[in-house]
């Protein structure tokens, strides 16, 4: 057992892992899959073919051990100046293209606003090579992308729109940053994961209690790979005013303490979006935290990037008298938080 601290700018959380914790690849088979708006089957099939022919679908590996994280910094900090671009484009992250580039300089950027689902900017940087080299078989083959492209485009566009109409009318959106993998030695190994830094209170009961004060937090190593620790042991400190003594919860995830487990042990995962579809998955909690396989692990993605009110409903699969009950009331930041792991 190792401890490791991860460091906002206000305080410092302590997260536990095993010694030898696999590293998010390891975890999902050393595949890094991307996440697609739901489309048909045989749009799927063309995209993947044509991506396949011009060298678009890159997965990465590297399966290091790290055992340690570090927290870096709030995405939500550096969002204003991605947010403009949104505005403009209505894809995060939008850049502007350059006058001077060479073919393959454009297909390298089309490459990485792809990988980075930052379609709007793909789709620019074809209609770039179009015109720049419109005879050429890197163009004949990228501008059959353009539907599909547009597709994607409005699917984000649309996510945009229905956030922007709801903000005026919801709750404080859930906040994420972004930390670093370490490994043995303490050194960074560049590999980052997404972790909610608000506070997500809950609700837990079992044969000893009804209705206990818990917490959550969330782990987004990509869209595949997605894990949730759960907290039911909540400290509470004395305050004293007035001749009275009050006990307020403490807000801090470091004085926490996470459900931990003897042995492997199956949870059920029930996941309402905020459009009412209900999900059921299945975690398995080795330690301290409950990991959710790749296909799950993108359906909650999904979920989550379609933001507003996520709840969740968890219980032991041997055991359905113990239950955990928390909502995420305005999952609206997540996709932001999520492009910007992207782009590391």
């Amino acid at each position: 057992m190792f401890v490791a601290n991860v460091c906002t700018p206000s305080r410092s959380v302590i997260m536990y892992a095993p010694a030898g914790w696999p590293s998010p690849n390891q975890q999902r088979g050393c595949a890094n899959r991307m996440f697609v708006p739901s489309f048909s089957a045989q749009l799927i099939m063309n995209l993947v073919t044509l991506l396949s022919s011009v060298g678009l679908l890159l997965f990465g590996s590297g399966c290091g051990g790290p055992t340690k994280v570090q927290y870096l910094h709030s995405d939500s900090a550096q969002q204003q100046p991605t947010q403009q671009a949104e505005q403009q484009t209505g894809q995060p992250g939008s850049q502007p293209t350059s006058d001077t580039v060479t073919a393959s300089g454009l297909r390298t950027r089309i490459v990485r606003a792809y990988k980075q689902e930052n379609y709007a900017q793909a789709r620019a940087d074809i209609a770039l090579l179009g015109e720049r080299y419109p005879k050429s078989q890197l163009y004949v083959k990228l501008s059959r992308l353009n539907g599909i492209l547009d597709s994607l485009v409005g699917a984000q566009q649309q996510r945009v729109q229905v956030k922007q109409a709801r903000r005026a009318h919801s709750p404080g959106a859930t906040t994420w940053g972004t930390a670093e993998y370490q490994d043995e030695f303490g050194k960074l190994t560049g590999n980052f994961f997404m972790v909610n830094t608000t506070v997500q209170w809950g609700k837990y009961a079992n044969t000893a209690v009804v209705s206990e004060d818990m917490a959550a937090r969330l782990l987004v190593d990509s869209s595949a790979s997605i894990r949730l620790v759960l907290y039911d042991e909540i400290p509470k400190h004395a305050i004293r005013s007035a001749g009275r003594t009050t006990y307020q919860r403490t807000d801090d995830y470091d004085l926490m303490r996470p459900v931990k487990v003897m042995a492997p042990t199956k949870y059920v995962v029930k996941v309402r979006s905020n459009a009412g579809k209900v999900h059921t998955f299945m975690a398995v909690n080795s330690l301290d935290r409950l990991v959710l396989d790749e296909y799950d692990s993108e359906t909650l993605h999904a979920c989550l990037l379609e933001g507003g009110e996520v709840s969740f409903f968890i219980m032991p699969a041997d055991q359905p008298s113990t239950t955990y009950r928390f909502t995420l009331e305005n999952a609206d930041e997540y996709e932001q938080a999520y492009y910007a792991l992207r782009r590391r």
